[in-house]
């Protein structure tokens, strides 16, 4: 799912760096184009916009999960909009892709939803009034069916959403100032958030704004699924922000709570029993993915079970195999293990390139000794060249005894 953009008749010119928001055609010199995210657009892109989906559609500028993090930098977008793209994904995953969303918006930013408005559907069904759902009677033709395949959306809506729920979700993720808009209305201050709007008959429009006394930092850290595999990882580019960045972000949390935002995605946490707690023996304290490259396909996750840290991911090269993904402590190789786990949605994405197909790795290990420190995740090519996929820093009581950390095969 994807995103937003400036003044009309822009376009997203690919390959800024990382540390720069997407450079936008057609602004005038001089002038601070307002930064607009489409995220979820499907096949409604717009022009002005970063429009984003999960699918490469045509138009679409930015194609990313939003579950695997999007690559924006945080703190870069203006205010974002999102029509009907909310649904289709479950309730566990739903805070977590606010959180995200909220961590691409400079702080006073705004989320637009348009929502599928359940109580609606269920007012048009009491009532009788079958014309209101949008099925076709030859196919479906009793009132209650027509009711609930124009509330899934022939199953691809995963969740239902009312005015208060959405809200309730909003404050969830951090969000503040959490207000219902009528259509093509707003309280925002950006008067062409609203030029998105659409199926005023059957959506709720909710607006949120950004504040400044949470983090926005933390990342969708998917857990595994109910069977003990990996979720389906993301279709393309991770998400990206410079270290310059993520320093002074750190120290600016620093300064306002005392203390580091967490950056598990809570409700997926608490499904799968594994919340971290204040007496957990490692705590993470701060995980970032290393800006994507053209050589370097990568991501990665952590599963915690008490003090040992499972790193789950996939690391794929373009013109070179990944032989070998190494974590380092103070410079030090410490562990290290070859991609060769199977990930056929990581194939089925990349189908050009070698490997694709068996690029998963695993890593078990258990931090030790106390106070805070810093791993590096990297990978080693078969020419010998290392690229960075990320840094994790974990946080052990004084409990623990000395050491770096030990490694589980």
């Amino acid at each position: 799912m994807v995103g937003a953009s400036a003044t009309g008749g822009a376009a997203v010119v690919r390959g800024a760096s990382a540390n720069e928001v997407p450079v936008v055609r057609g602004a005038s010199a001089g002038a601070t184009a307002v930064v607009r995210l489409n995220w979820g657009c499907g096949s409604h892109v717009a022009a002005g916009w970063i429009n984003s989906d999960i699918k490469g559609e045509p138009g679409v500028d930015l194609v990313a999960d939003v579950r695997a993090g999007l690559p924006l930098a945080s703190e870069s977008c203006d205010y974002a909009v999102s029509v009907h793209a909310l649904p289709e994904l479950s309730y566990p995953e739903l805070q977590g892709a606010l959180e995200e969303l909220r961590r691409v918006l400079k702080p006073g930013g705004v989320l637009r939803l348009a929502l599928p408005d359940l109580r609606r559907g269920i007012d048009a069904y009491l009532r009788g009034d079958l014309d209101y759902f949008q099925v076709d009677p030859e196919e479906v033709s009793s009132a209650g069916g027509r009711f609930i395949v124009h509330m899934l959306w022939y199953g691809y809506s995963r969740s239902l959403f009312t005015v208060d729920f959405a809200e309730e979700l909003l404050r969830r993720a951090g969000f503040v100032e959490v207000r219902e808009c009528a259509f093509g209305t707003t309280a925002s201050g950006f008067e062409q958030i609203t030029e998105l709007d659409n199926r005023p008959e059957e959506s709720l429009f909710v607006e949120a704004r950004r504040g400044d006394g949470r983090s926005e930092e933390g990342a969708f850290v998917q857990a595994r699924r109910g069977d003990g595999r990996p979720e389906k990882g993301p279709s393309a580019d991770t998400r990206y922000e410079p270290d310059g960045d993520r320093r002074s972000r750190r120290a600016a949390r620093r300064g306002r709570s005392g203390r580091r935002s967490r950056r598990y995605n809570r409700a997926i946490a608490q499904e799968q029993g594994i919340e971290q707690d204040k007496e957990a023996a490692v705590e993470i304290v701060d995980l970032t993915h290393a800006t994507p490259d053209e050589r370097l396909r990568c991501h990665f996750r952590v599963e915690q079970d008490g003090s040992t840290l499972q790193l789950v991911g996939w690391a794929l090269g373009s013109d070179s195999p990944v032989l070998c993904v190494e974590v380092l402590s103070r410079d030090e190789v410490v562990a290290t293990t070859a991609p060769t786990l199977e990930r056929p949605d990581i194939a089925e994405a990349f189908p050009d390139l070698e490997g694709a197909g068996a690029c998963g790795f695993r890593l078990a290990i258990e931090p030790s000794g106390k106070g805070q420190s810093r791993l590096e995740l990297r990978a080693t090519f078969a020419d010998g060249e290392r690229a960075p996929i990320g840094e994790l820093e974990v946080r052990t009581p004084e409990r623990r005894r000395k050491g770096i950390l030990r490694r589980f095969g």
